[in-house]
């Protein structure tokens, strides 16, 4: 397992989506995914066509990310006005290899039998993924996992507000086929996406996980920690920070447990452990880099509260 990063990506002039989407695409290309299907607007089908960014600026443009070895599949399709910064973003778990993403055409996007729409619905109506312009973007892929993620701030504040991932599962029930968190948050204001990670249901996110244990229905998913507060809405935050530990100086972090309310209906209870996500303790500013072991990870979130990080190529200071 080796993460590979593209980091301090800068978008100031251009219209975000079609650039930072085909950024990613060219990183998980190289990294043991394959497009099974896609669309510029003009060519469609089984085969890659999403040559270019400029590709993906079509009105109806979308594309189908595979991987090769989980054979989970994830779709993103450009809304039908054409506005680059929003899109519709779906995930088949596509188990076995017997379900995934078929059809679509020029102007209509594949769909799957298991598929879960995490951000956006088809058509007219997809959310916000990005901002409109002036953004940077970090991404990293696992070239042995279906780990992933992009992260999307707004230029200058170093405020993360788009976290597009998917978290392979670690300490899971022997009945989910799919051990698996799939992802897709925005989030403008100066907490960012952290915050919507643990209040999903937040007005300001699509947060949606995959749950399938086993019925195969997509349920939302929360993000837990080994600390429990009294606060409904926020029952996982570190609010007030600790720092490095004593023993031997480096930042404190916690793995993140996702999970379901019984609130909501079974099944409930703890879906895994992630292998990206963890709470931290330390109070830093929004993207500098922590030391957890031999580890560096980013720091997302605000000062005082809903603070996580994510792994980060040490060898970059992130901007």
């Amino acid at each position: 397992m080796t993460y590979h990063y593209s980091t301090n990506n800068s978008y100031i002039s251009t219209e975000m989506g079609p650039y930072p989407l085909f950024d990613l695409k060219t990183l998980m290309i190289a990294h043991g995914w394959t497009i099974t299907r896609s669309n510029n607007g003009t060519l469609f089908g089984a085969t890659d066509y999403i040559l270019t960014a400029t590709d993906l600026t079509s009105q109806y443009s979308w594309m189908v990310l595979h991987h090769t070895a989980s054979k989970r599949e994830w779709l993103f399709g450009m809304n039908n006005d054409a506005d680059y910064w929003e899109w519709y973003i779906g995930y088949s778990a596509n188990v076995g290899g017997v379900a995934g993403f078929t059809g679509g055409d020029a102007t209509t996007m594949p769909t799957a039998t298991d598929e879960a729409s995490l951000l956006g619905d088809r058509g007219i109506a997809p959310w916000d993924v990005f901002p409109v312009k002036n953004s940077r973007c970090h991404m990293m892929v696992d070239d042995a996992s279906a780990a992933f993620y992009l992260l999307a701030s707004v230029n200058e504040t170093r405020c993360l507000c788009t976290c597009i991932a998917g978290d392979p599962l670690t300490k899971t029930h022997t009945l989910d086929t799919d051990p698996y968190v799939a992802l897709a948050q925005f989030r403008t204001d100066a907490y960012g996406f952290p915050q919507s990670l643990w209040v999903s249901t937040s007005s300001y996110c699509g947060s949606r996980g995959w749950y399938n244990y086993p019925s195969g229905s997509a349920e939302r998913i929360y993000g837990m920690s080994l600390v429990q507060n009294n606060v409904v809405v926020a029952p996982n935050d570190f609010k007030y920070g600790g720092g490095p530990n004593v023993y031997d100086g480096n930042d404190e972090a916690y793995p993140v447990f996702w999970g379901r309310s019984a609130t909501l209906g079974a099944p409930s209870g703890i879906k895994g452990m992630s292998t990206l996500f963890r709470n931290v303790t330390t109070v830093r500013a929004a993207c500098d880099i922590l030391t957890v072991g031999t580890e560096s990870q980013i720091m997302a979130g605000c000062r005082y509260s809903y603070n996580v990080s994510l792994p980060w190529d040490p060898t970059v200071i992130p901007h």
